[in-house]
């Protein structure tokens, strides 16, 4: 059945606003709970940041067991973790940060906890995590690259290349909602009628 274009904005409206699996301010036991069901393509898609207003779904996506590589280095990304550096070079305490940053601190420091541990399970995921040279050419290390860091530095052996496969997720993040895929949701209300 094709719908025209009138209609199919209706339904994105419609979409937005009741078919909601969770939003970023649900509590953190909502959001695991959500982020159970969930694989690790849907959770490579939550990992971009995009509308997430206060990290907290990106906090639960480095706790789950599914969690790739790509993911937890994209979360680095998204979230500016090198950014953050400079601060700490400047001695500026973590205490003097709001709660958003000590929601995404505590994420950040999972990954890096991971990292140094068991890891990930996967490194199918492409990311945008710029892996800057060790050192310089007289060999003082580079204060960007990741194994440098101030706070949640990563193990060298890590940071290996990802395999750059592409995802394929049934959930987004718009507006921070977790939503399903409106070609999912649509093709099953179509069902239903």
């Amino acid at each position: 059945m094709s719908i025209s274009d009138q209609e199919r904005l209706h339904l994105r409206r419609v979409w937005f606003e009741t078919a909601s699996l969770a939003t970023c301010h649900c509590p953190r036991e909502k959001i695991s709970e959500v982020l159970s069901a969930l694989s690790s393509d849907d959770l490579h898609e939550l990992a971009h940041g995009e509308c997430e207003e206060d990290g907290s779904i990106a906090a639960a996506i480095v706790r789950h067991p599914l969690c790739d590589w790509g993911s937890a280095f994209e979360i680095l990304h998204s979230y500016s973790a090198a950014a953050y550096q400079s601060y700490w070079k400047d001695g500026k305490p973590e205490s003097s940060f709001g709660t958003v940053d000590q929601v995404l601190f505590d994420a950040f420091a999972t990954i890096a906890m991971r990292a140094a541990s068991e890891g990930f399970p996967t490194r199918k995921f492409k990311h945008y995590l710029e892996i800057h040279r060790f050192g310089d050419e007289q060999g003082k290390p580079n204060p960007y690259h990741p194994s440098n860091w101030i706070k949640w530095s990563l193990p060298r052996r890590v940071l290996e290349p990802t395999d750059d496969c592409k995802h394929n997720p049934s959930v987004v993040l718009e507006g921070g909602r977790i939503l399903p895929n409106f070609e999912f949701w649509l093709t099953g209300r179509a069902r239903l009628h």
